[in-house]
């Protein structure tokens, strides 16, 4: 499919000369592409720069760099699955994108390469999306499409056994989903039980799904965490059961302490704003006193270091935008939406603070260190 790259919105104040060098530096790659002899060296630095391109907000030079690179026939499969990751973004940016187009961009990747784990790790992505979305709309291919993920994901497991976190997808999947739509509690089990075998977190993440319904998930977490007191992991889960049972008041020292032992986890506080951000969605006339507290929490993510990368910087000023939209001050929300396209202009538009798979340098294989399940919202 032809793309065209939008004009930039009205507020927006891009810096001139990063935006010349990226201009200079497509051209280069755009006229060397002309060459049928291109090394593997270049290949490889073009879905870099392609990626670059994206983080800095230009993904339709992204995308047509990318599009240039497989019209040239390559074999190595990059090029593919960073364009599989550029469609999964535009899709959640709000873009018309199909699931079949993400999926066969990552199968092509797998064919180049089949042994390539960040390969098969993002076709088993996209076929789940594409998946999650027949569950939604309890289409009758609901079950076809999960046997499919399934099976991708069982095949990254393949090449790499130690996977945890798609190992606790899987019992998720196995677990949560009725037979009839490939759901399979013993396959669940023999998964949950490997996992007490290699990692006790990532068990603990596993069992906690299986756990019997008479048991909350605030008192499984608690009774782990009395258990290992000092793996901040355990804590954090313990953090986002309080603030999913809505008490705000017991998860947000621990989420302090997380964040003071691990930077990386600074995004508790978009969970702090989605948390007030909810009371307003099932009670809008909390909106007064609600929004203002998901405003801070969002600012004061944006003030921490590291300083938050560009798709996460978009989602959370976007998010400020509909706050102001919502109070009705159109021109304030106008200039903070411009601001986050700008930064992105396919930032996520999902309620969910967004991951970042779509976002670490190409090739690399995607950890989170934990699992965050699909059913729940923190």
């Amino acid at each position: 499919m032809e793309t065209t790259k939008p004009k930039k919105s009205k507020g927006a104040e891009p810096d001139l000369y990063r935006i010349l060098g990226q201009l200079f530096a497509v051209i280069f790659v755009f006229a060397t592409l002309g060459s049928s002899n291109l090394s593997a060296q270049f290949k490889e630095e073009s879905v870099q720069k392609a990626y670059e391109l994206r983080m800095n907000g230009e993904i339709w030079y992204a995308r047509a760099m990318l599009n240039k690179l497989n019209d040239l026939g390559l074999k190595d499969g990059m090029a593919h699955y960073e364009l599989a990751r550029v469609k999964m973004a535009q899709m959640l940016g709000g873009f018309d994108i199909q699931a079949d187009g993400i999926i066969n961009s990552a199968r092509q990747a797998v064919k180049a390469d089949s042994g390539n784990v960040a390969f098969a790790y993002t076709e088993a992505s996209a076929r789940f999306g594409k998946a999650y979305m027949s569950i939604m709309q309890e289409a009758e291919s609901a079950k076809t499409h999960v046997d499919e993920a399934v099976m991708c994901f069982e095949r990254v497991l393949e090449l790499k056994p130690d996977y945890h976190e798609v190992r606790v997808l899987l019992v998720e999947i196995y677990h949560a989903l009725p037979e009839n739509m490939g759901g399979n509690k013993e396959k669940a089990a023999a998964h949950a039980q490997r996992l007490k075998e290699m990692d006790s977190f990532f068990s603990a993440q596993a069992w906690e799904i299986m756990r019997p319904e008479e048991t909350s998930r605030l008192e499984y977490w608690q009774q782990v965490w009395k258990e290992n007191q000092e793996d901040m992991r355990v804590q954090k889960q313990l953090g986002l059961a309080y603030l999913a049972d809505g008490d705000l008041e017991e998860a947000e020292p621990i989420f302090k302490k997380v964040m003071k032992s691990d930077p990386t986890c600074n995004t508790l506080m978009l969970d702090i704003a989605r948390h007030h951000m909810y009371q307003v969605m099932w009670d809008r006339s909390k909106a007064k006193v609600e929004l203002p507290l998901a405003e801070a929490a969002i600012k004061e993510y944006l003030s921490l270091e590291p300083e938050p990368i560009a798709p996460l910087k978009a989602w959370a000023i976007g998010n400020l935008a509909k706050f102001k939209y919502f109070s009705g001050e159109q021109e304030e929300g106008d200039r903070l939406m411009a601001m986050a396209k700008a930064l992105d202009p396919a930032f996520s538009k999902a309620s969910a603070v967004p991951g970042m798979e779509l976002y670490i340098p190409p090739g690399e294989i995607y950890r989170s260190g934990e699992y965050s399940s699909f059913l729940r919202p923190f």
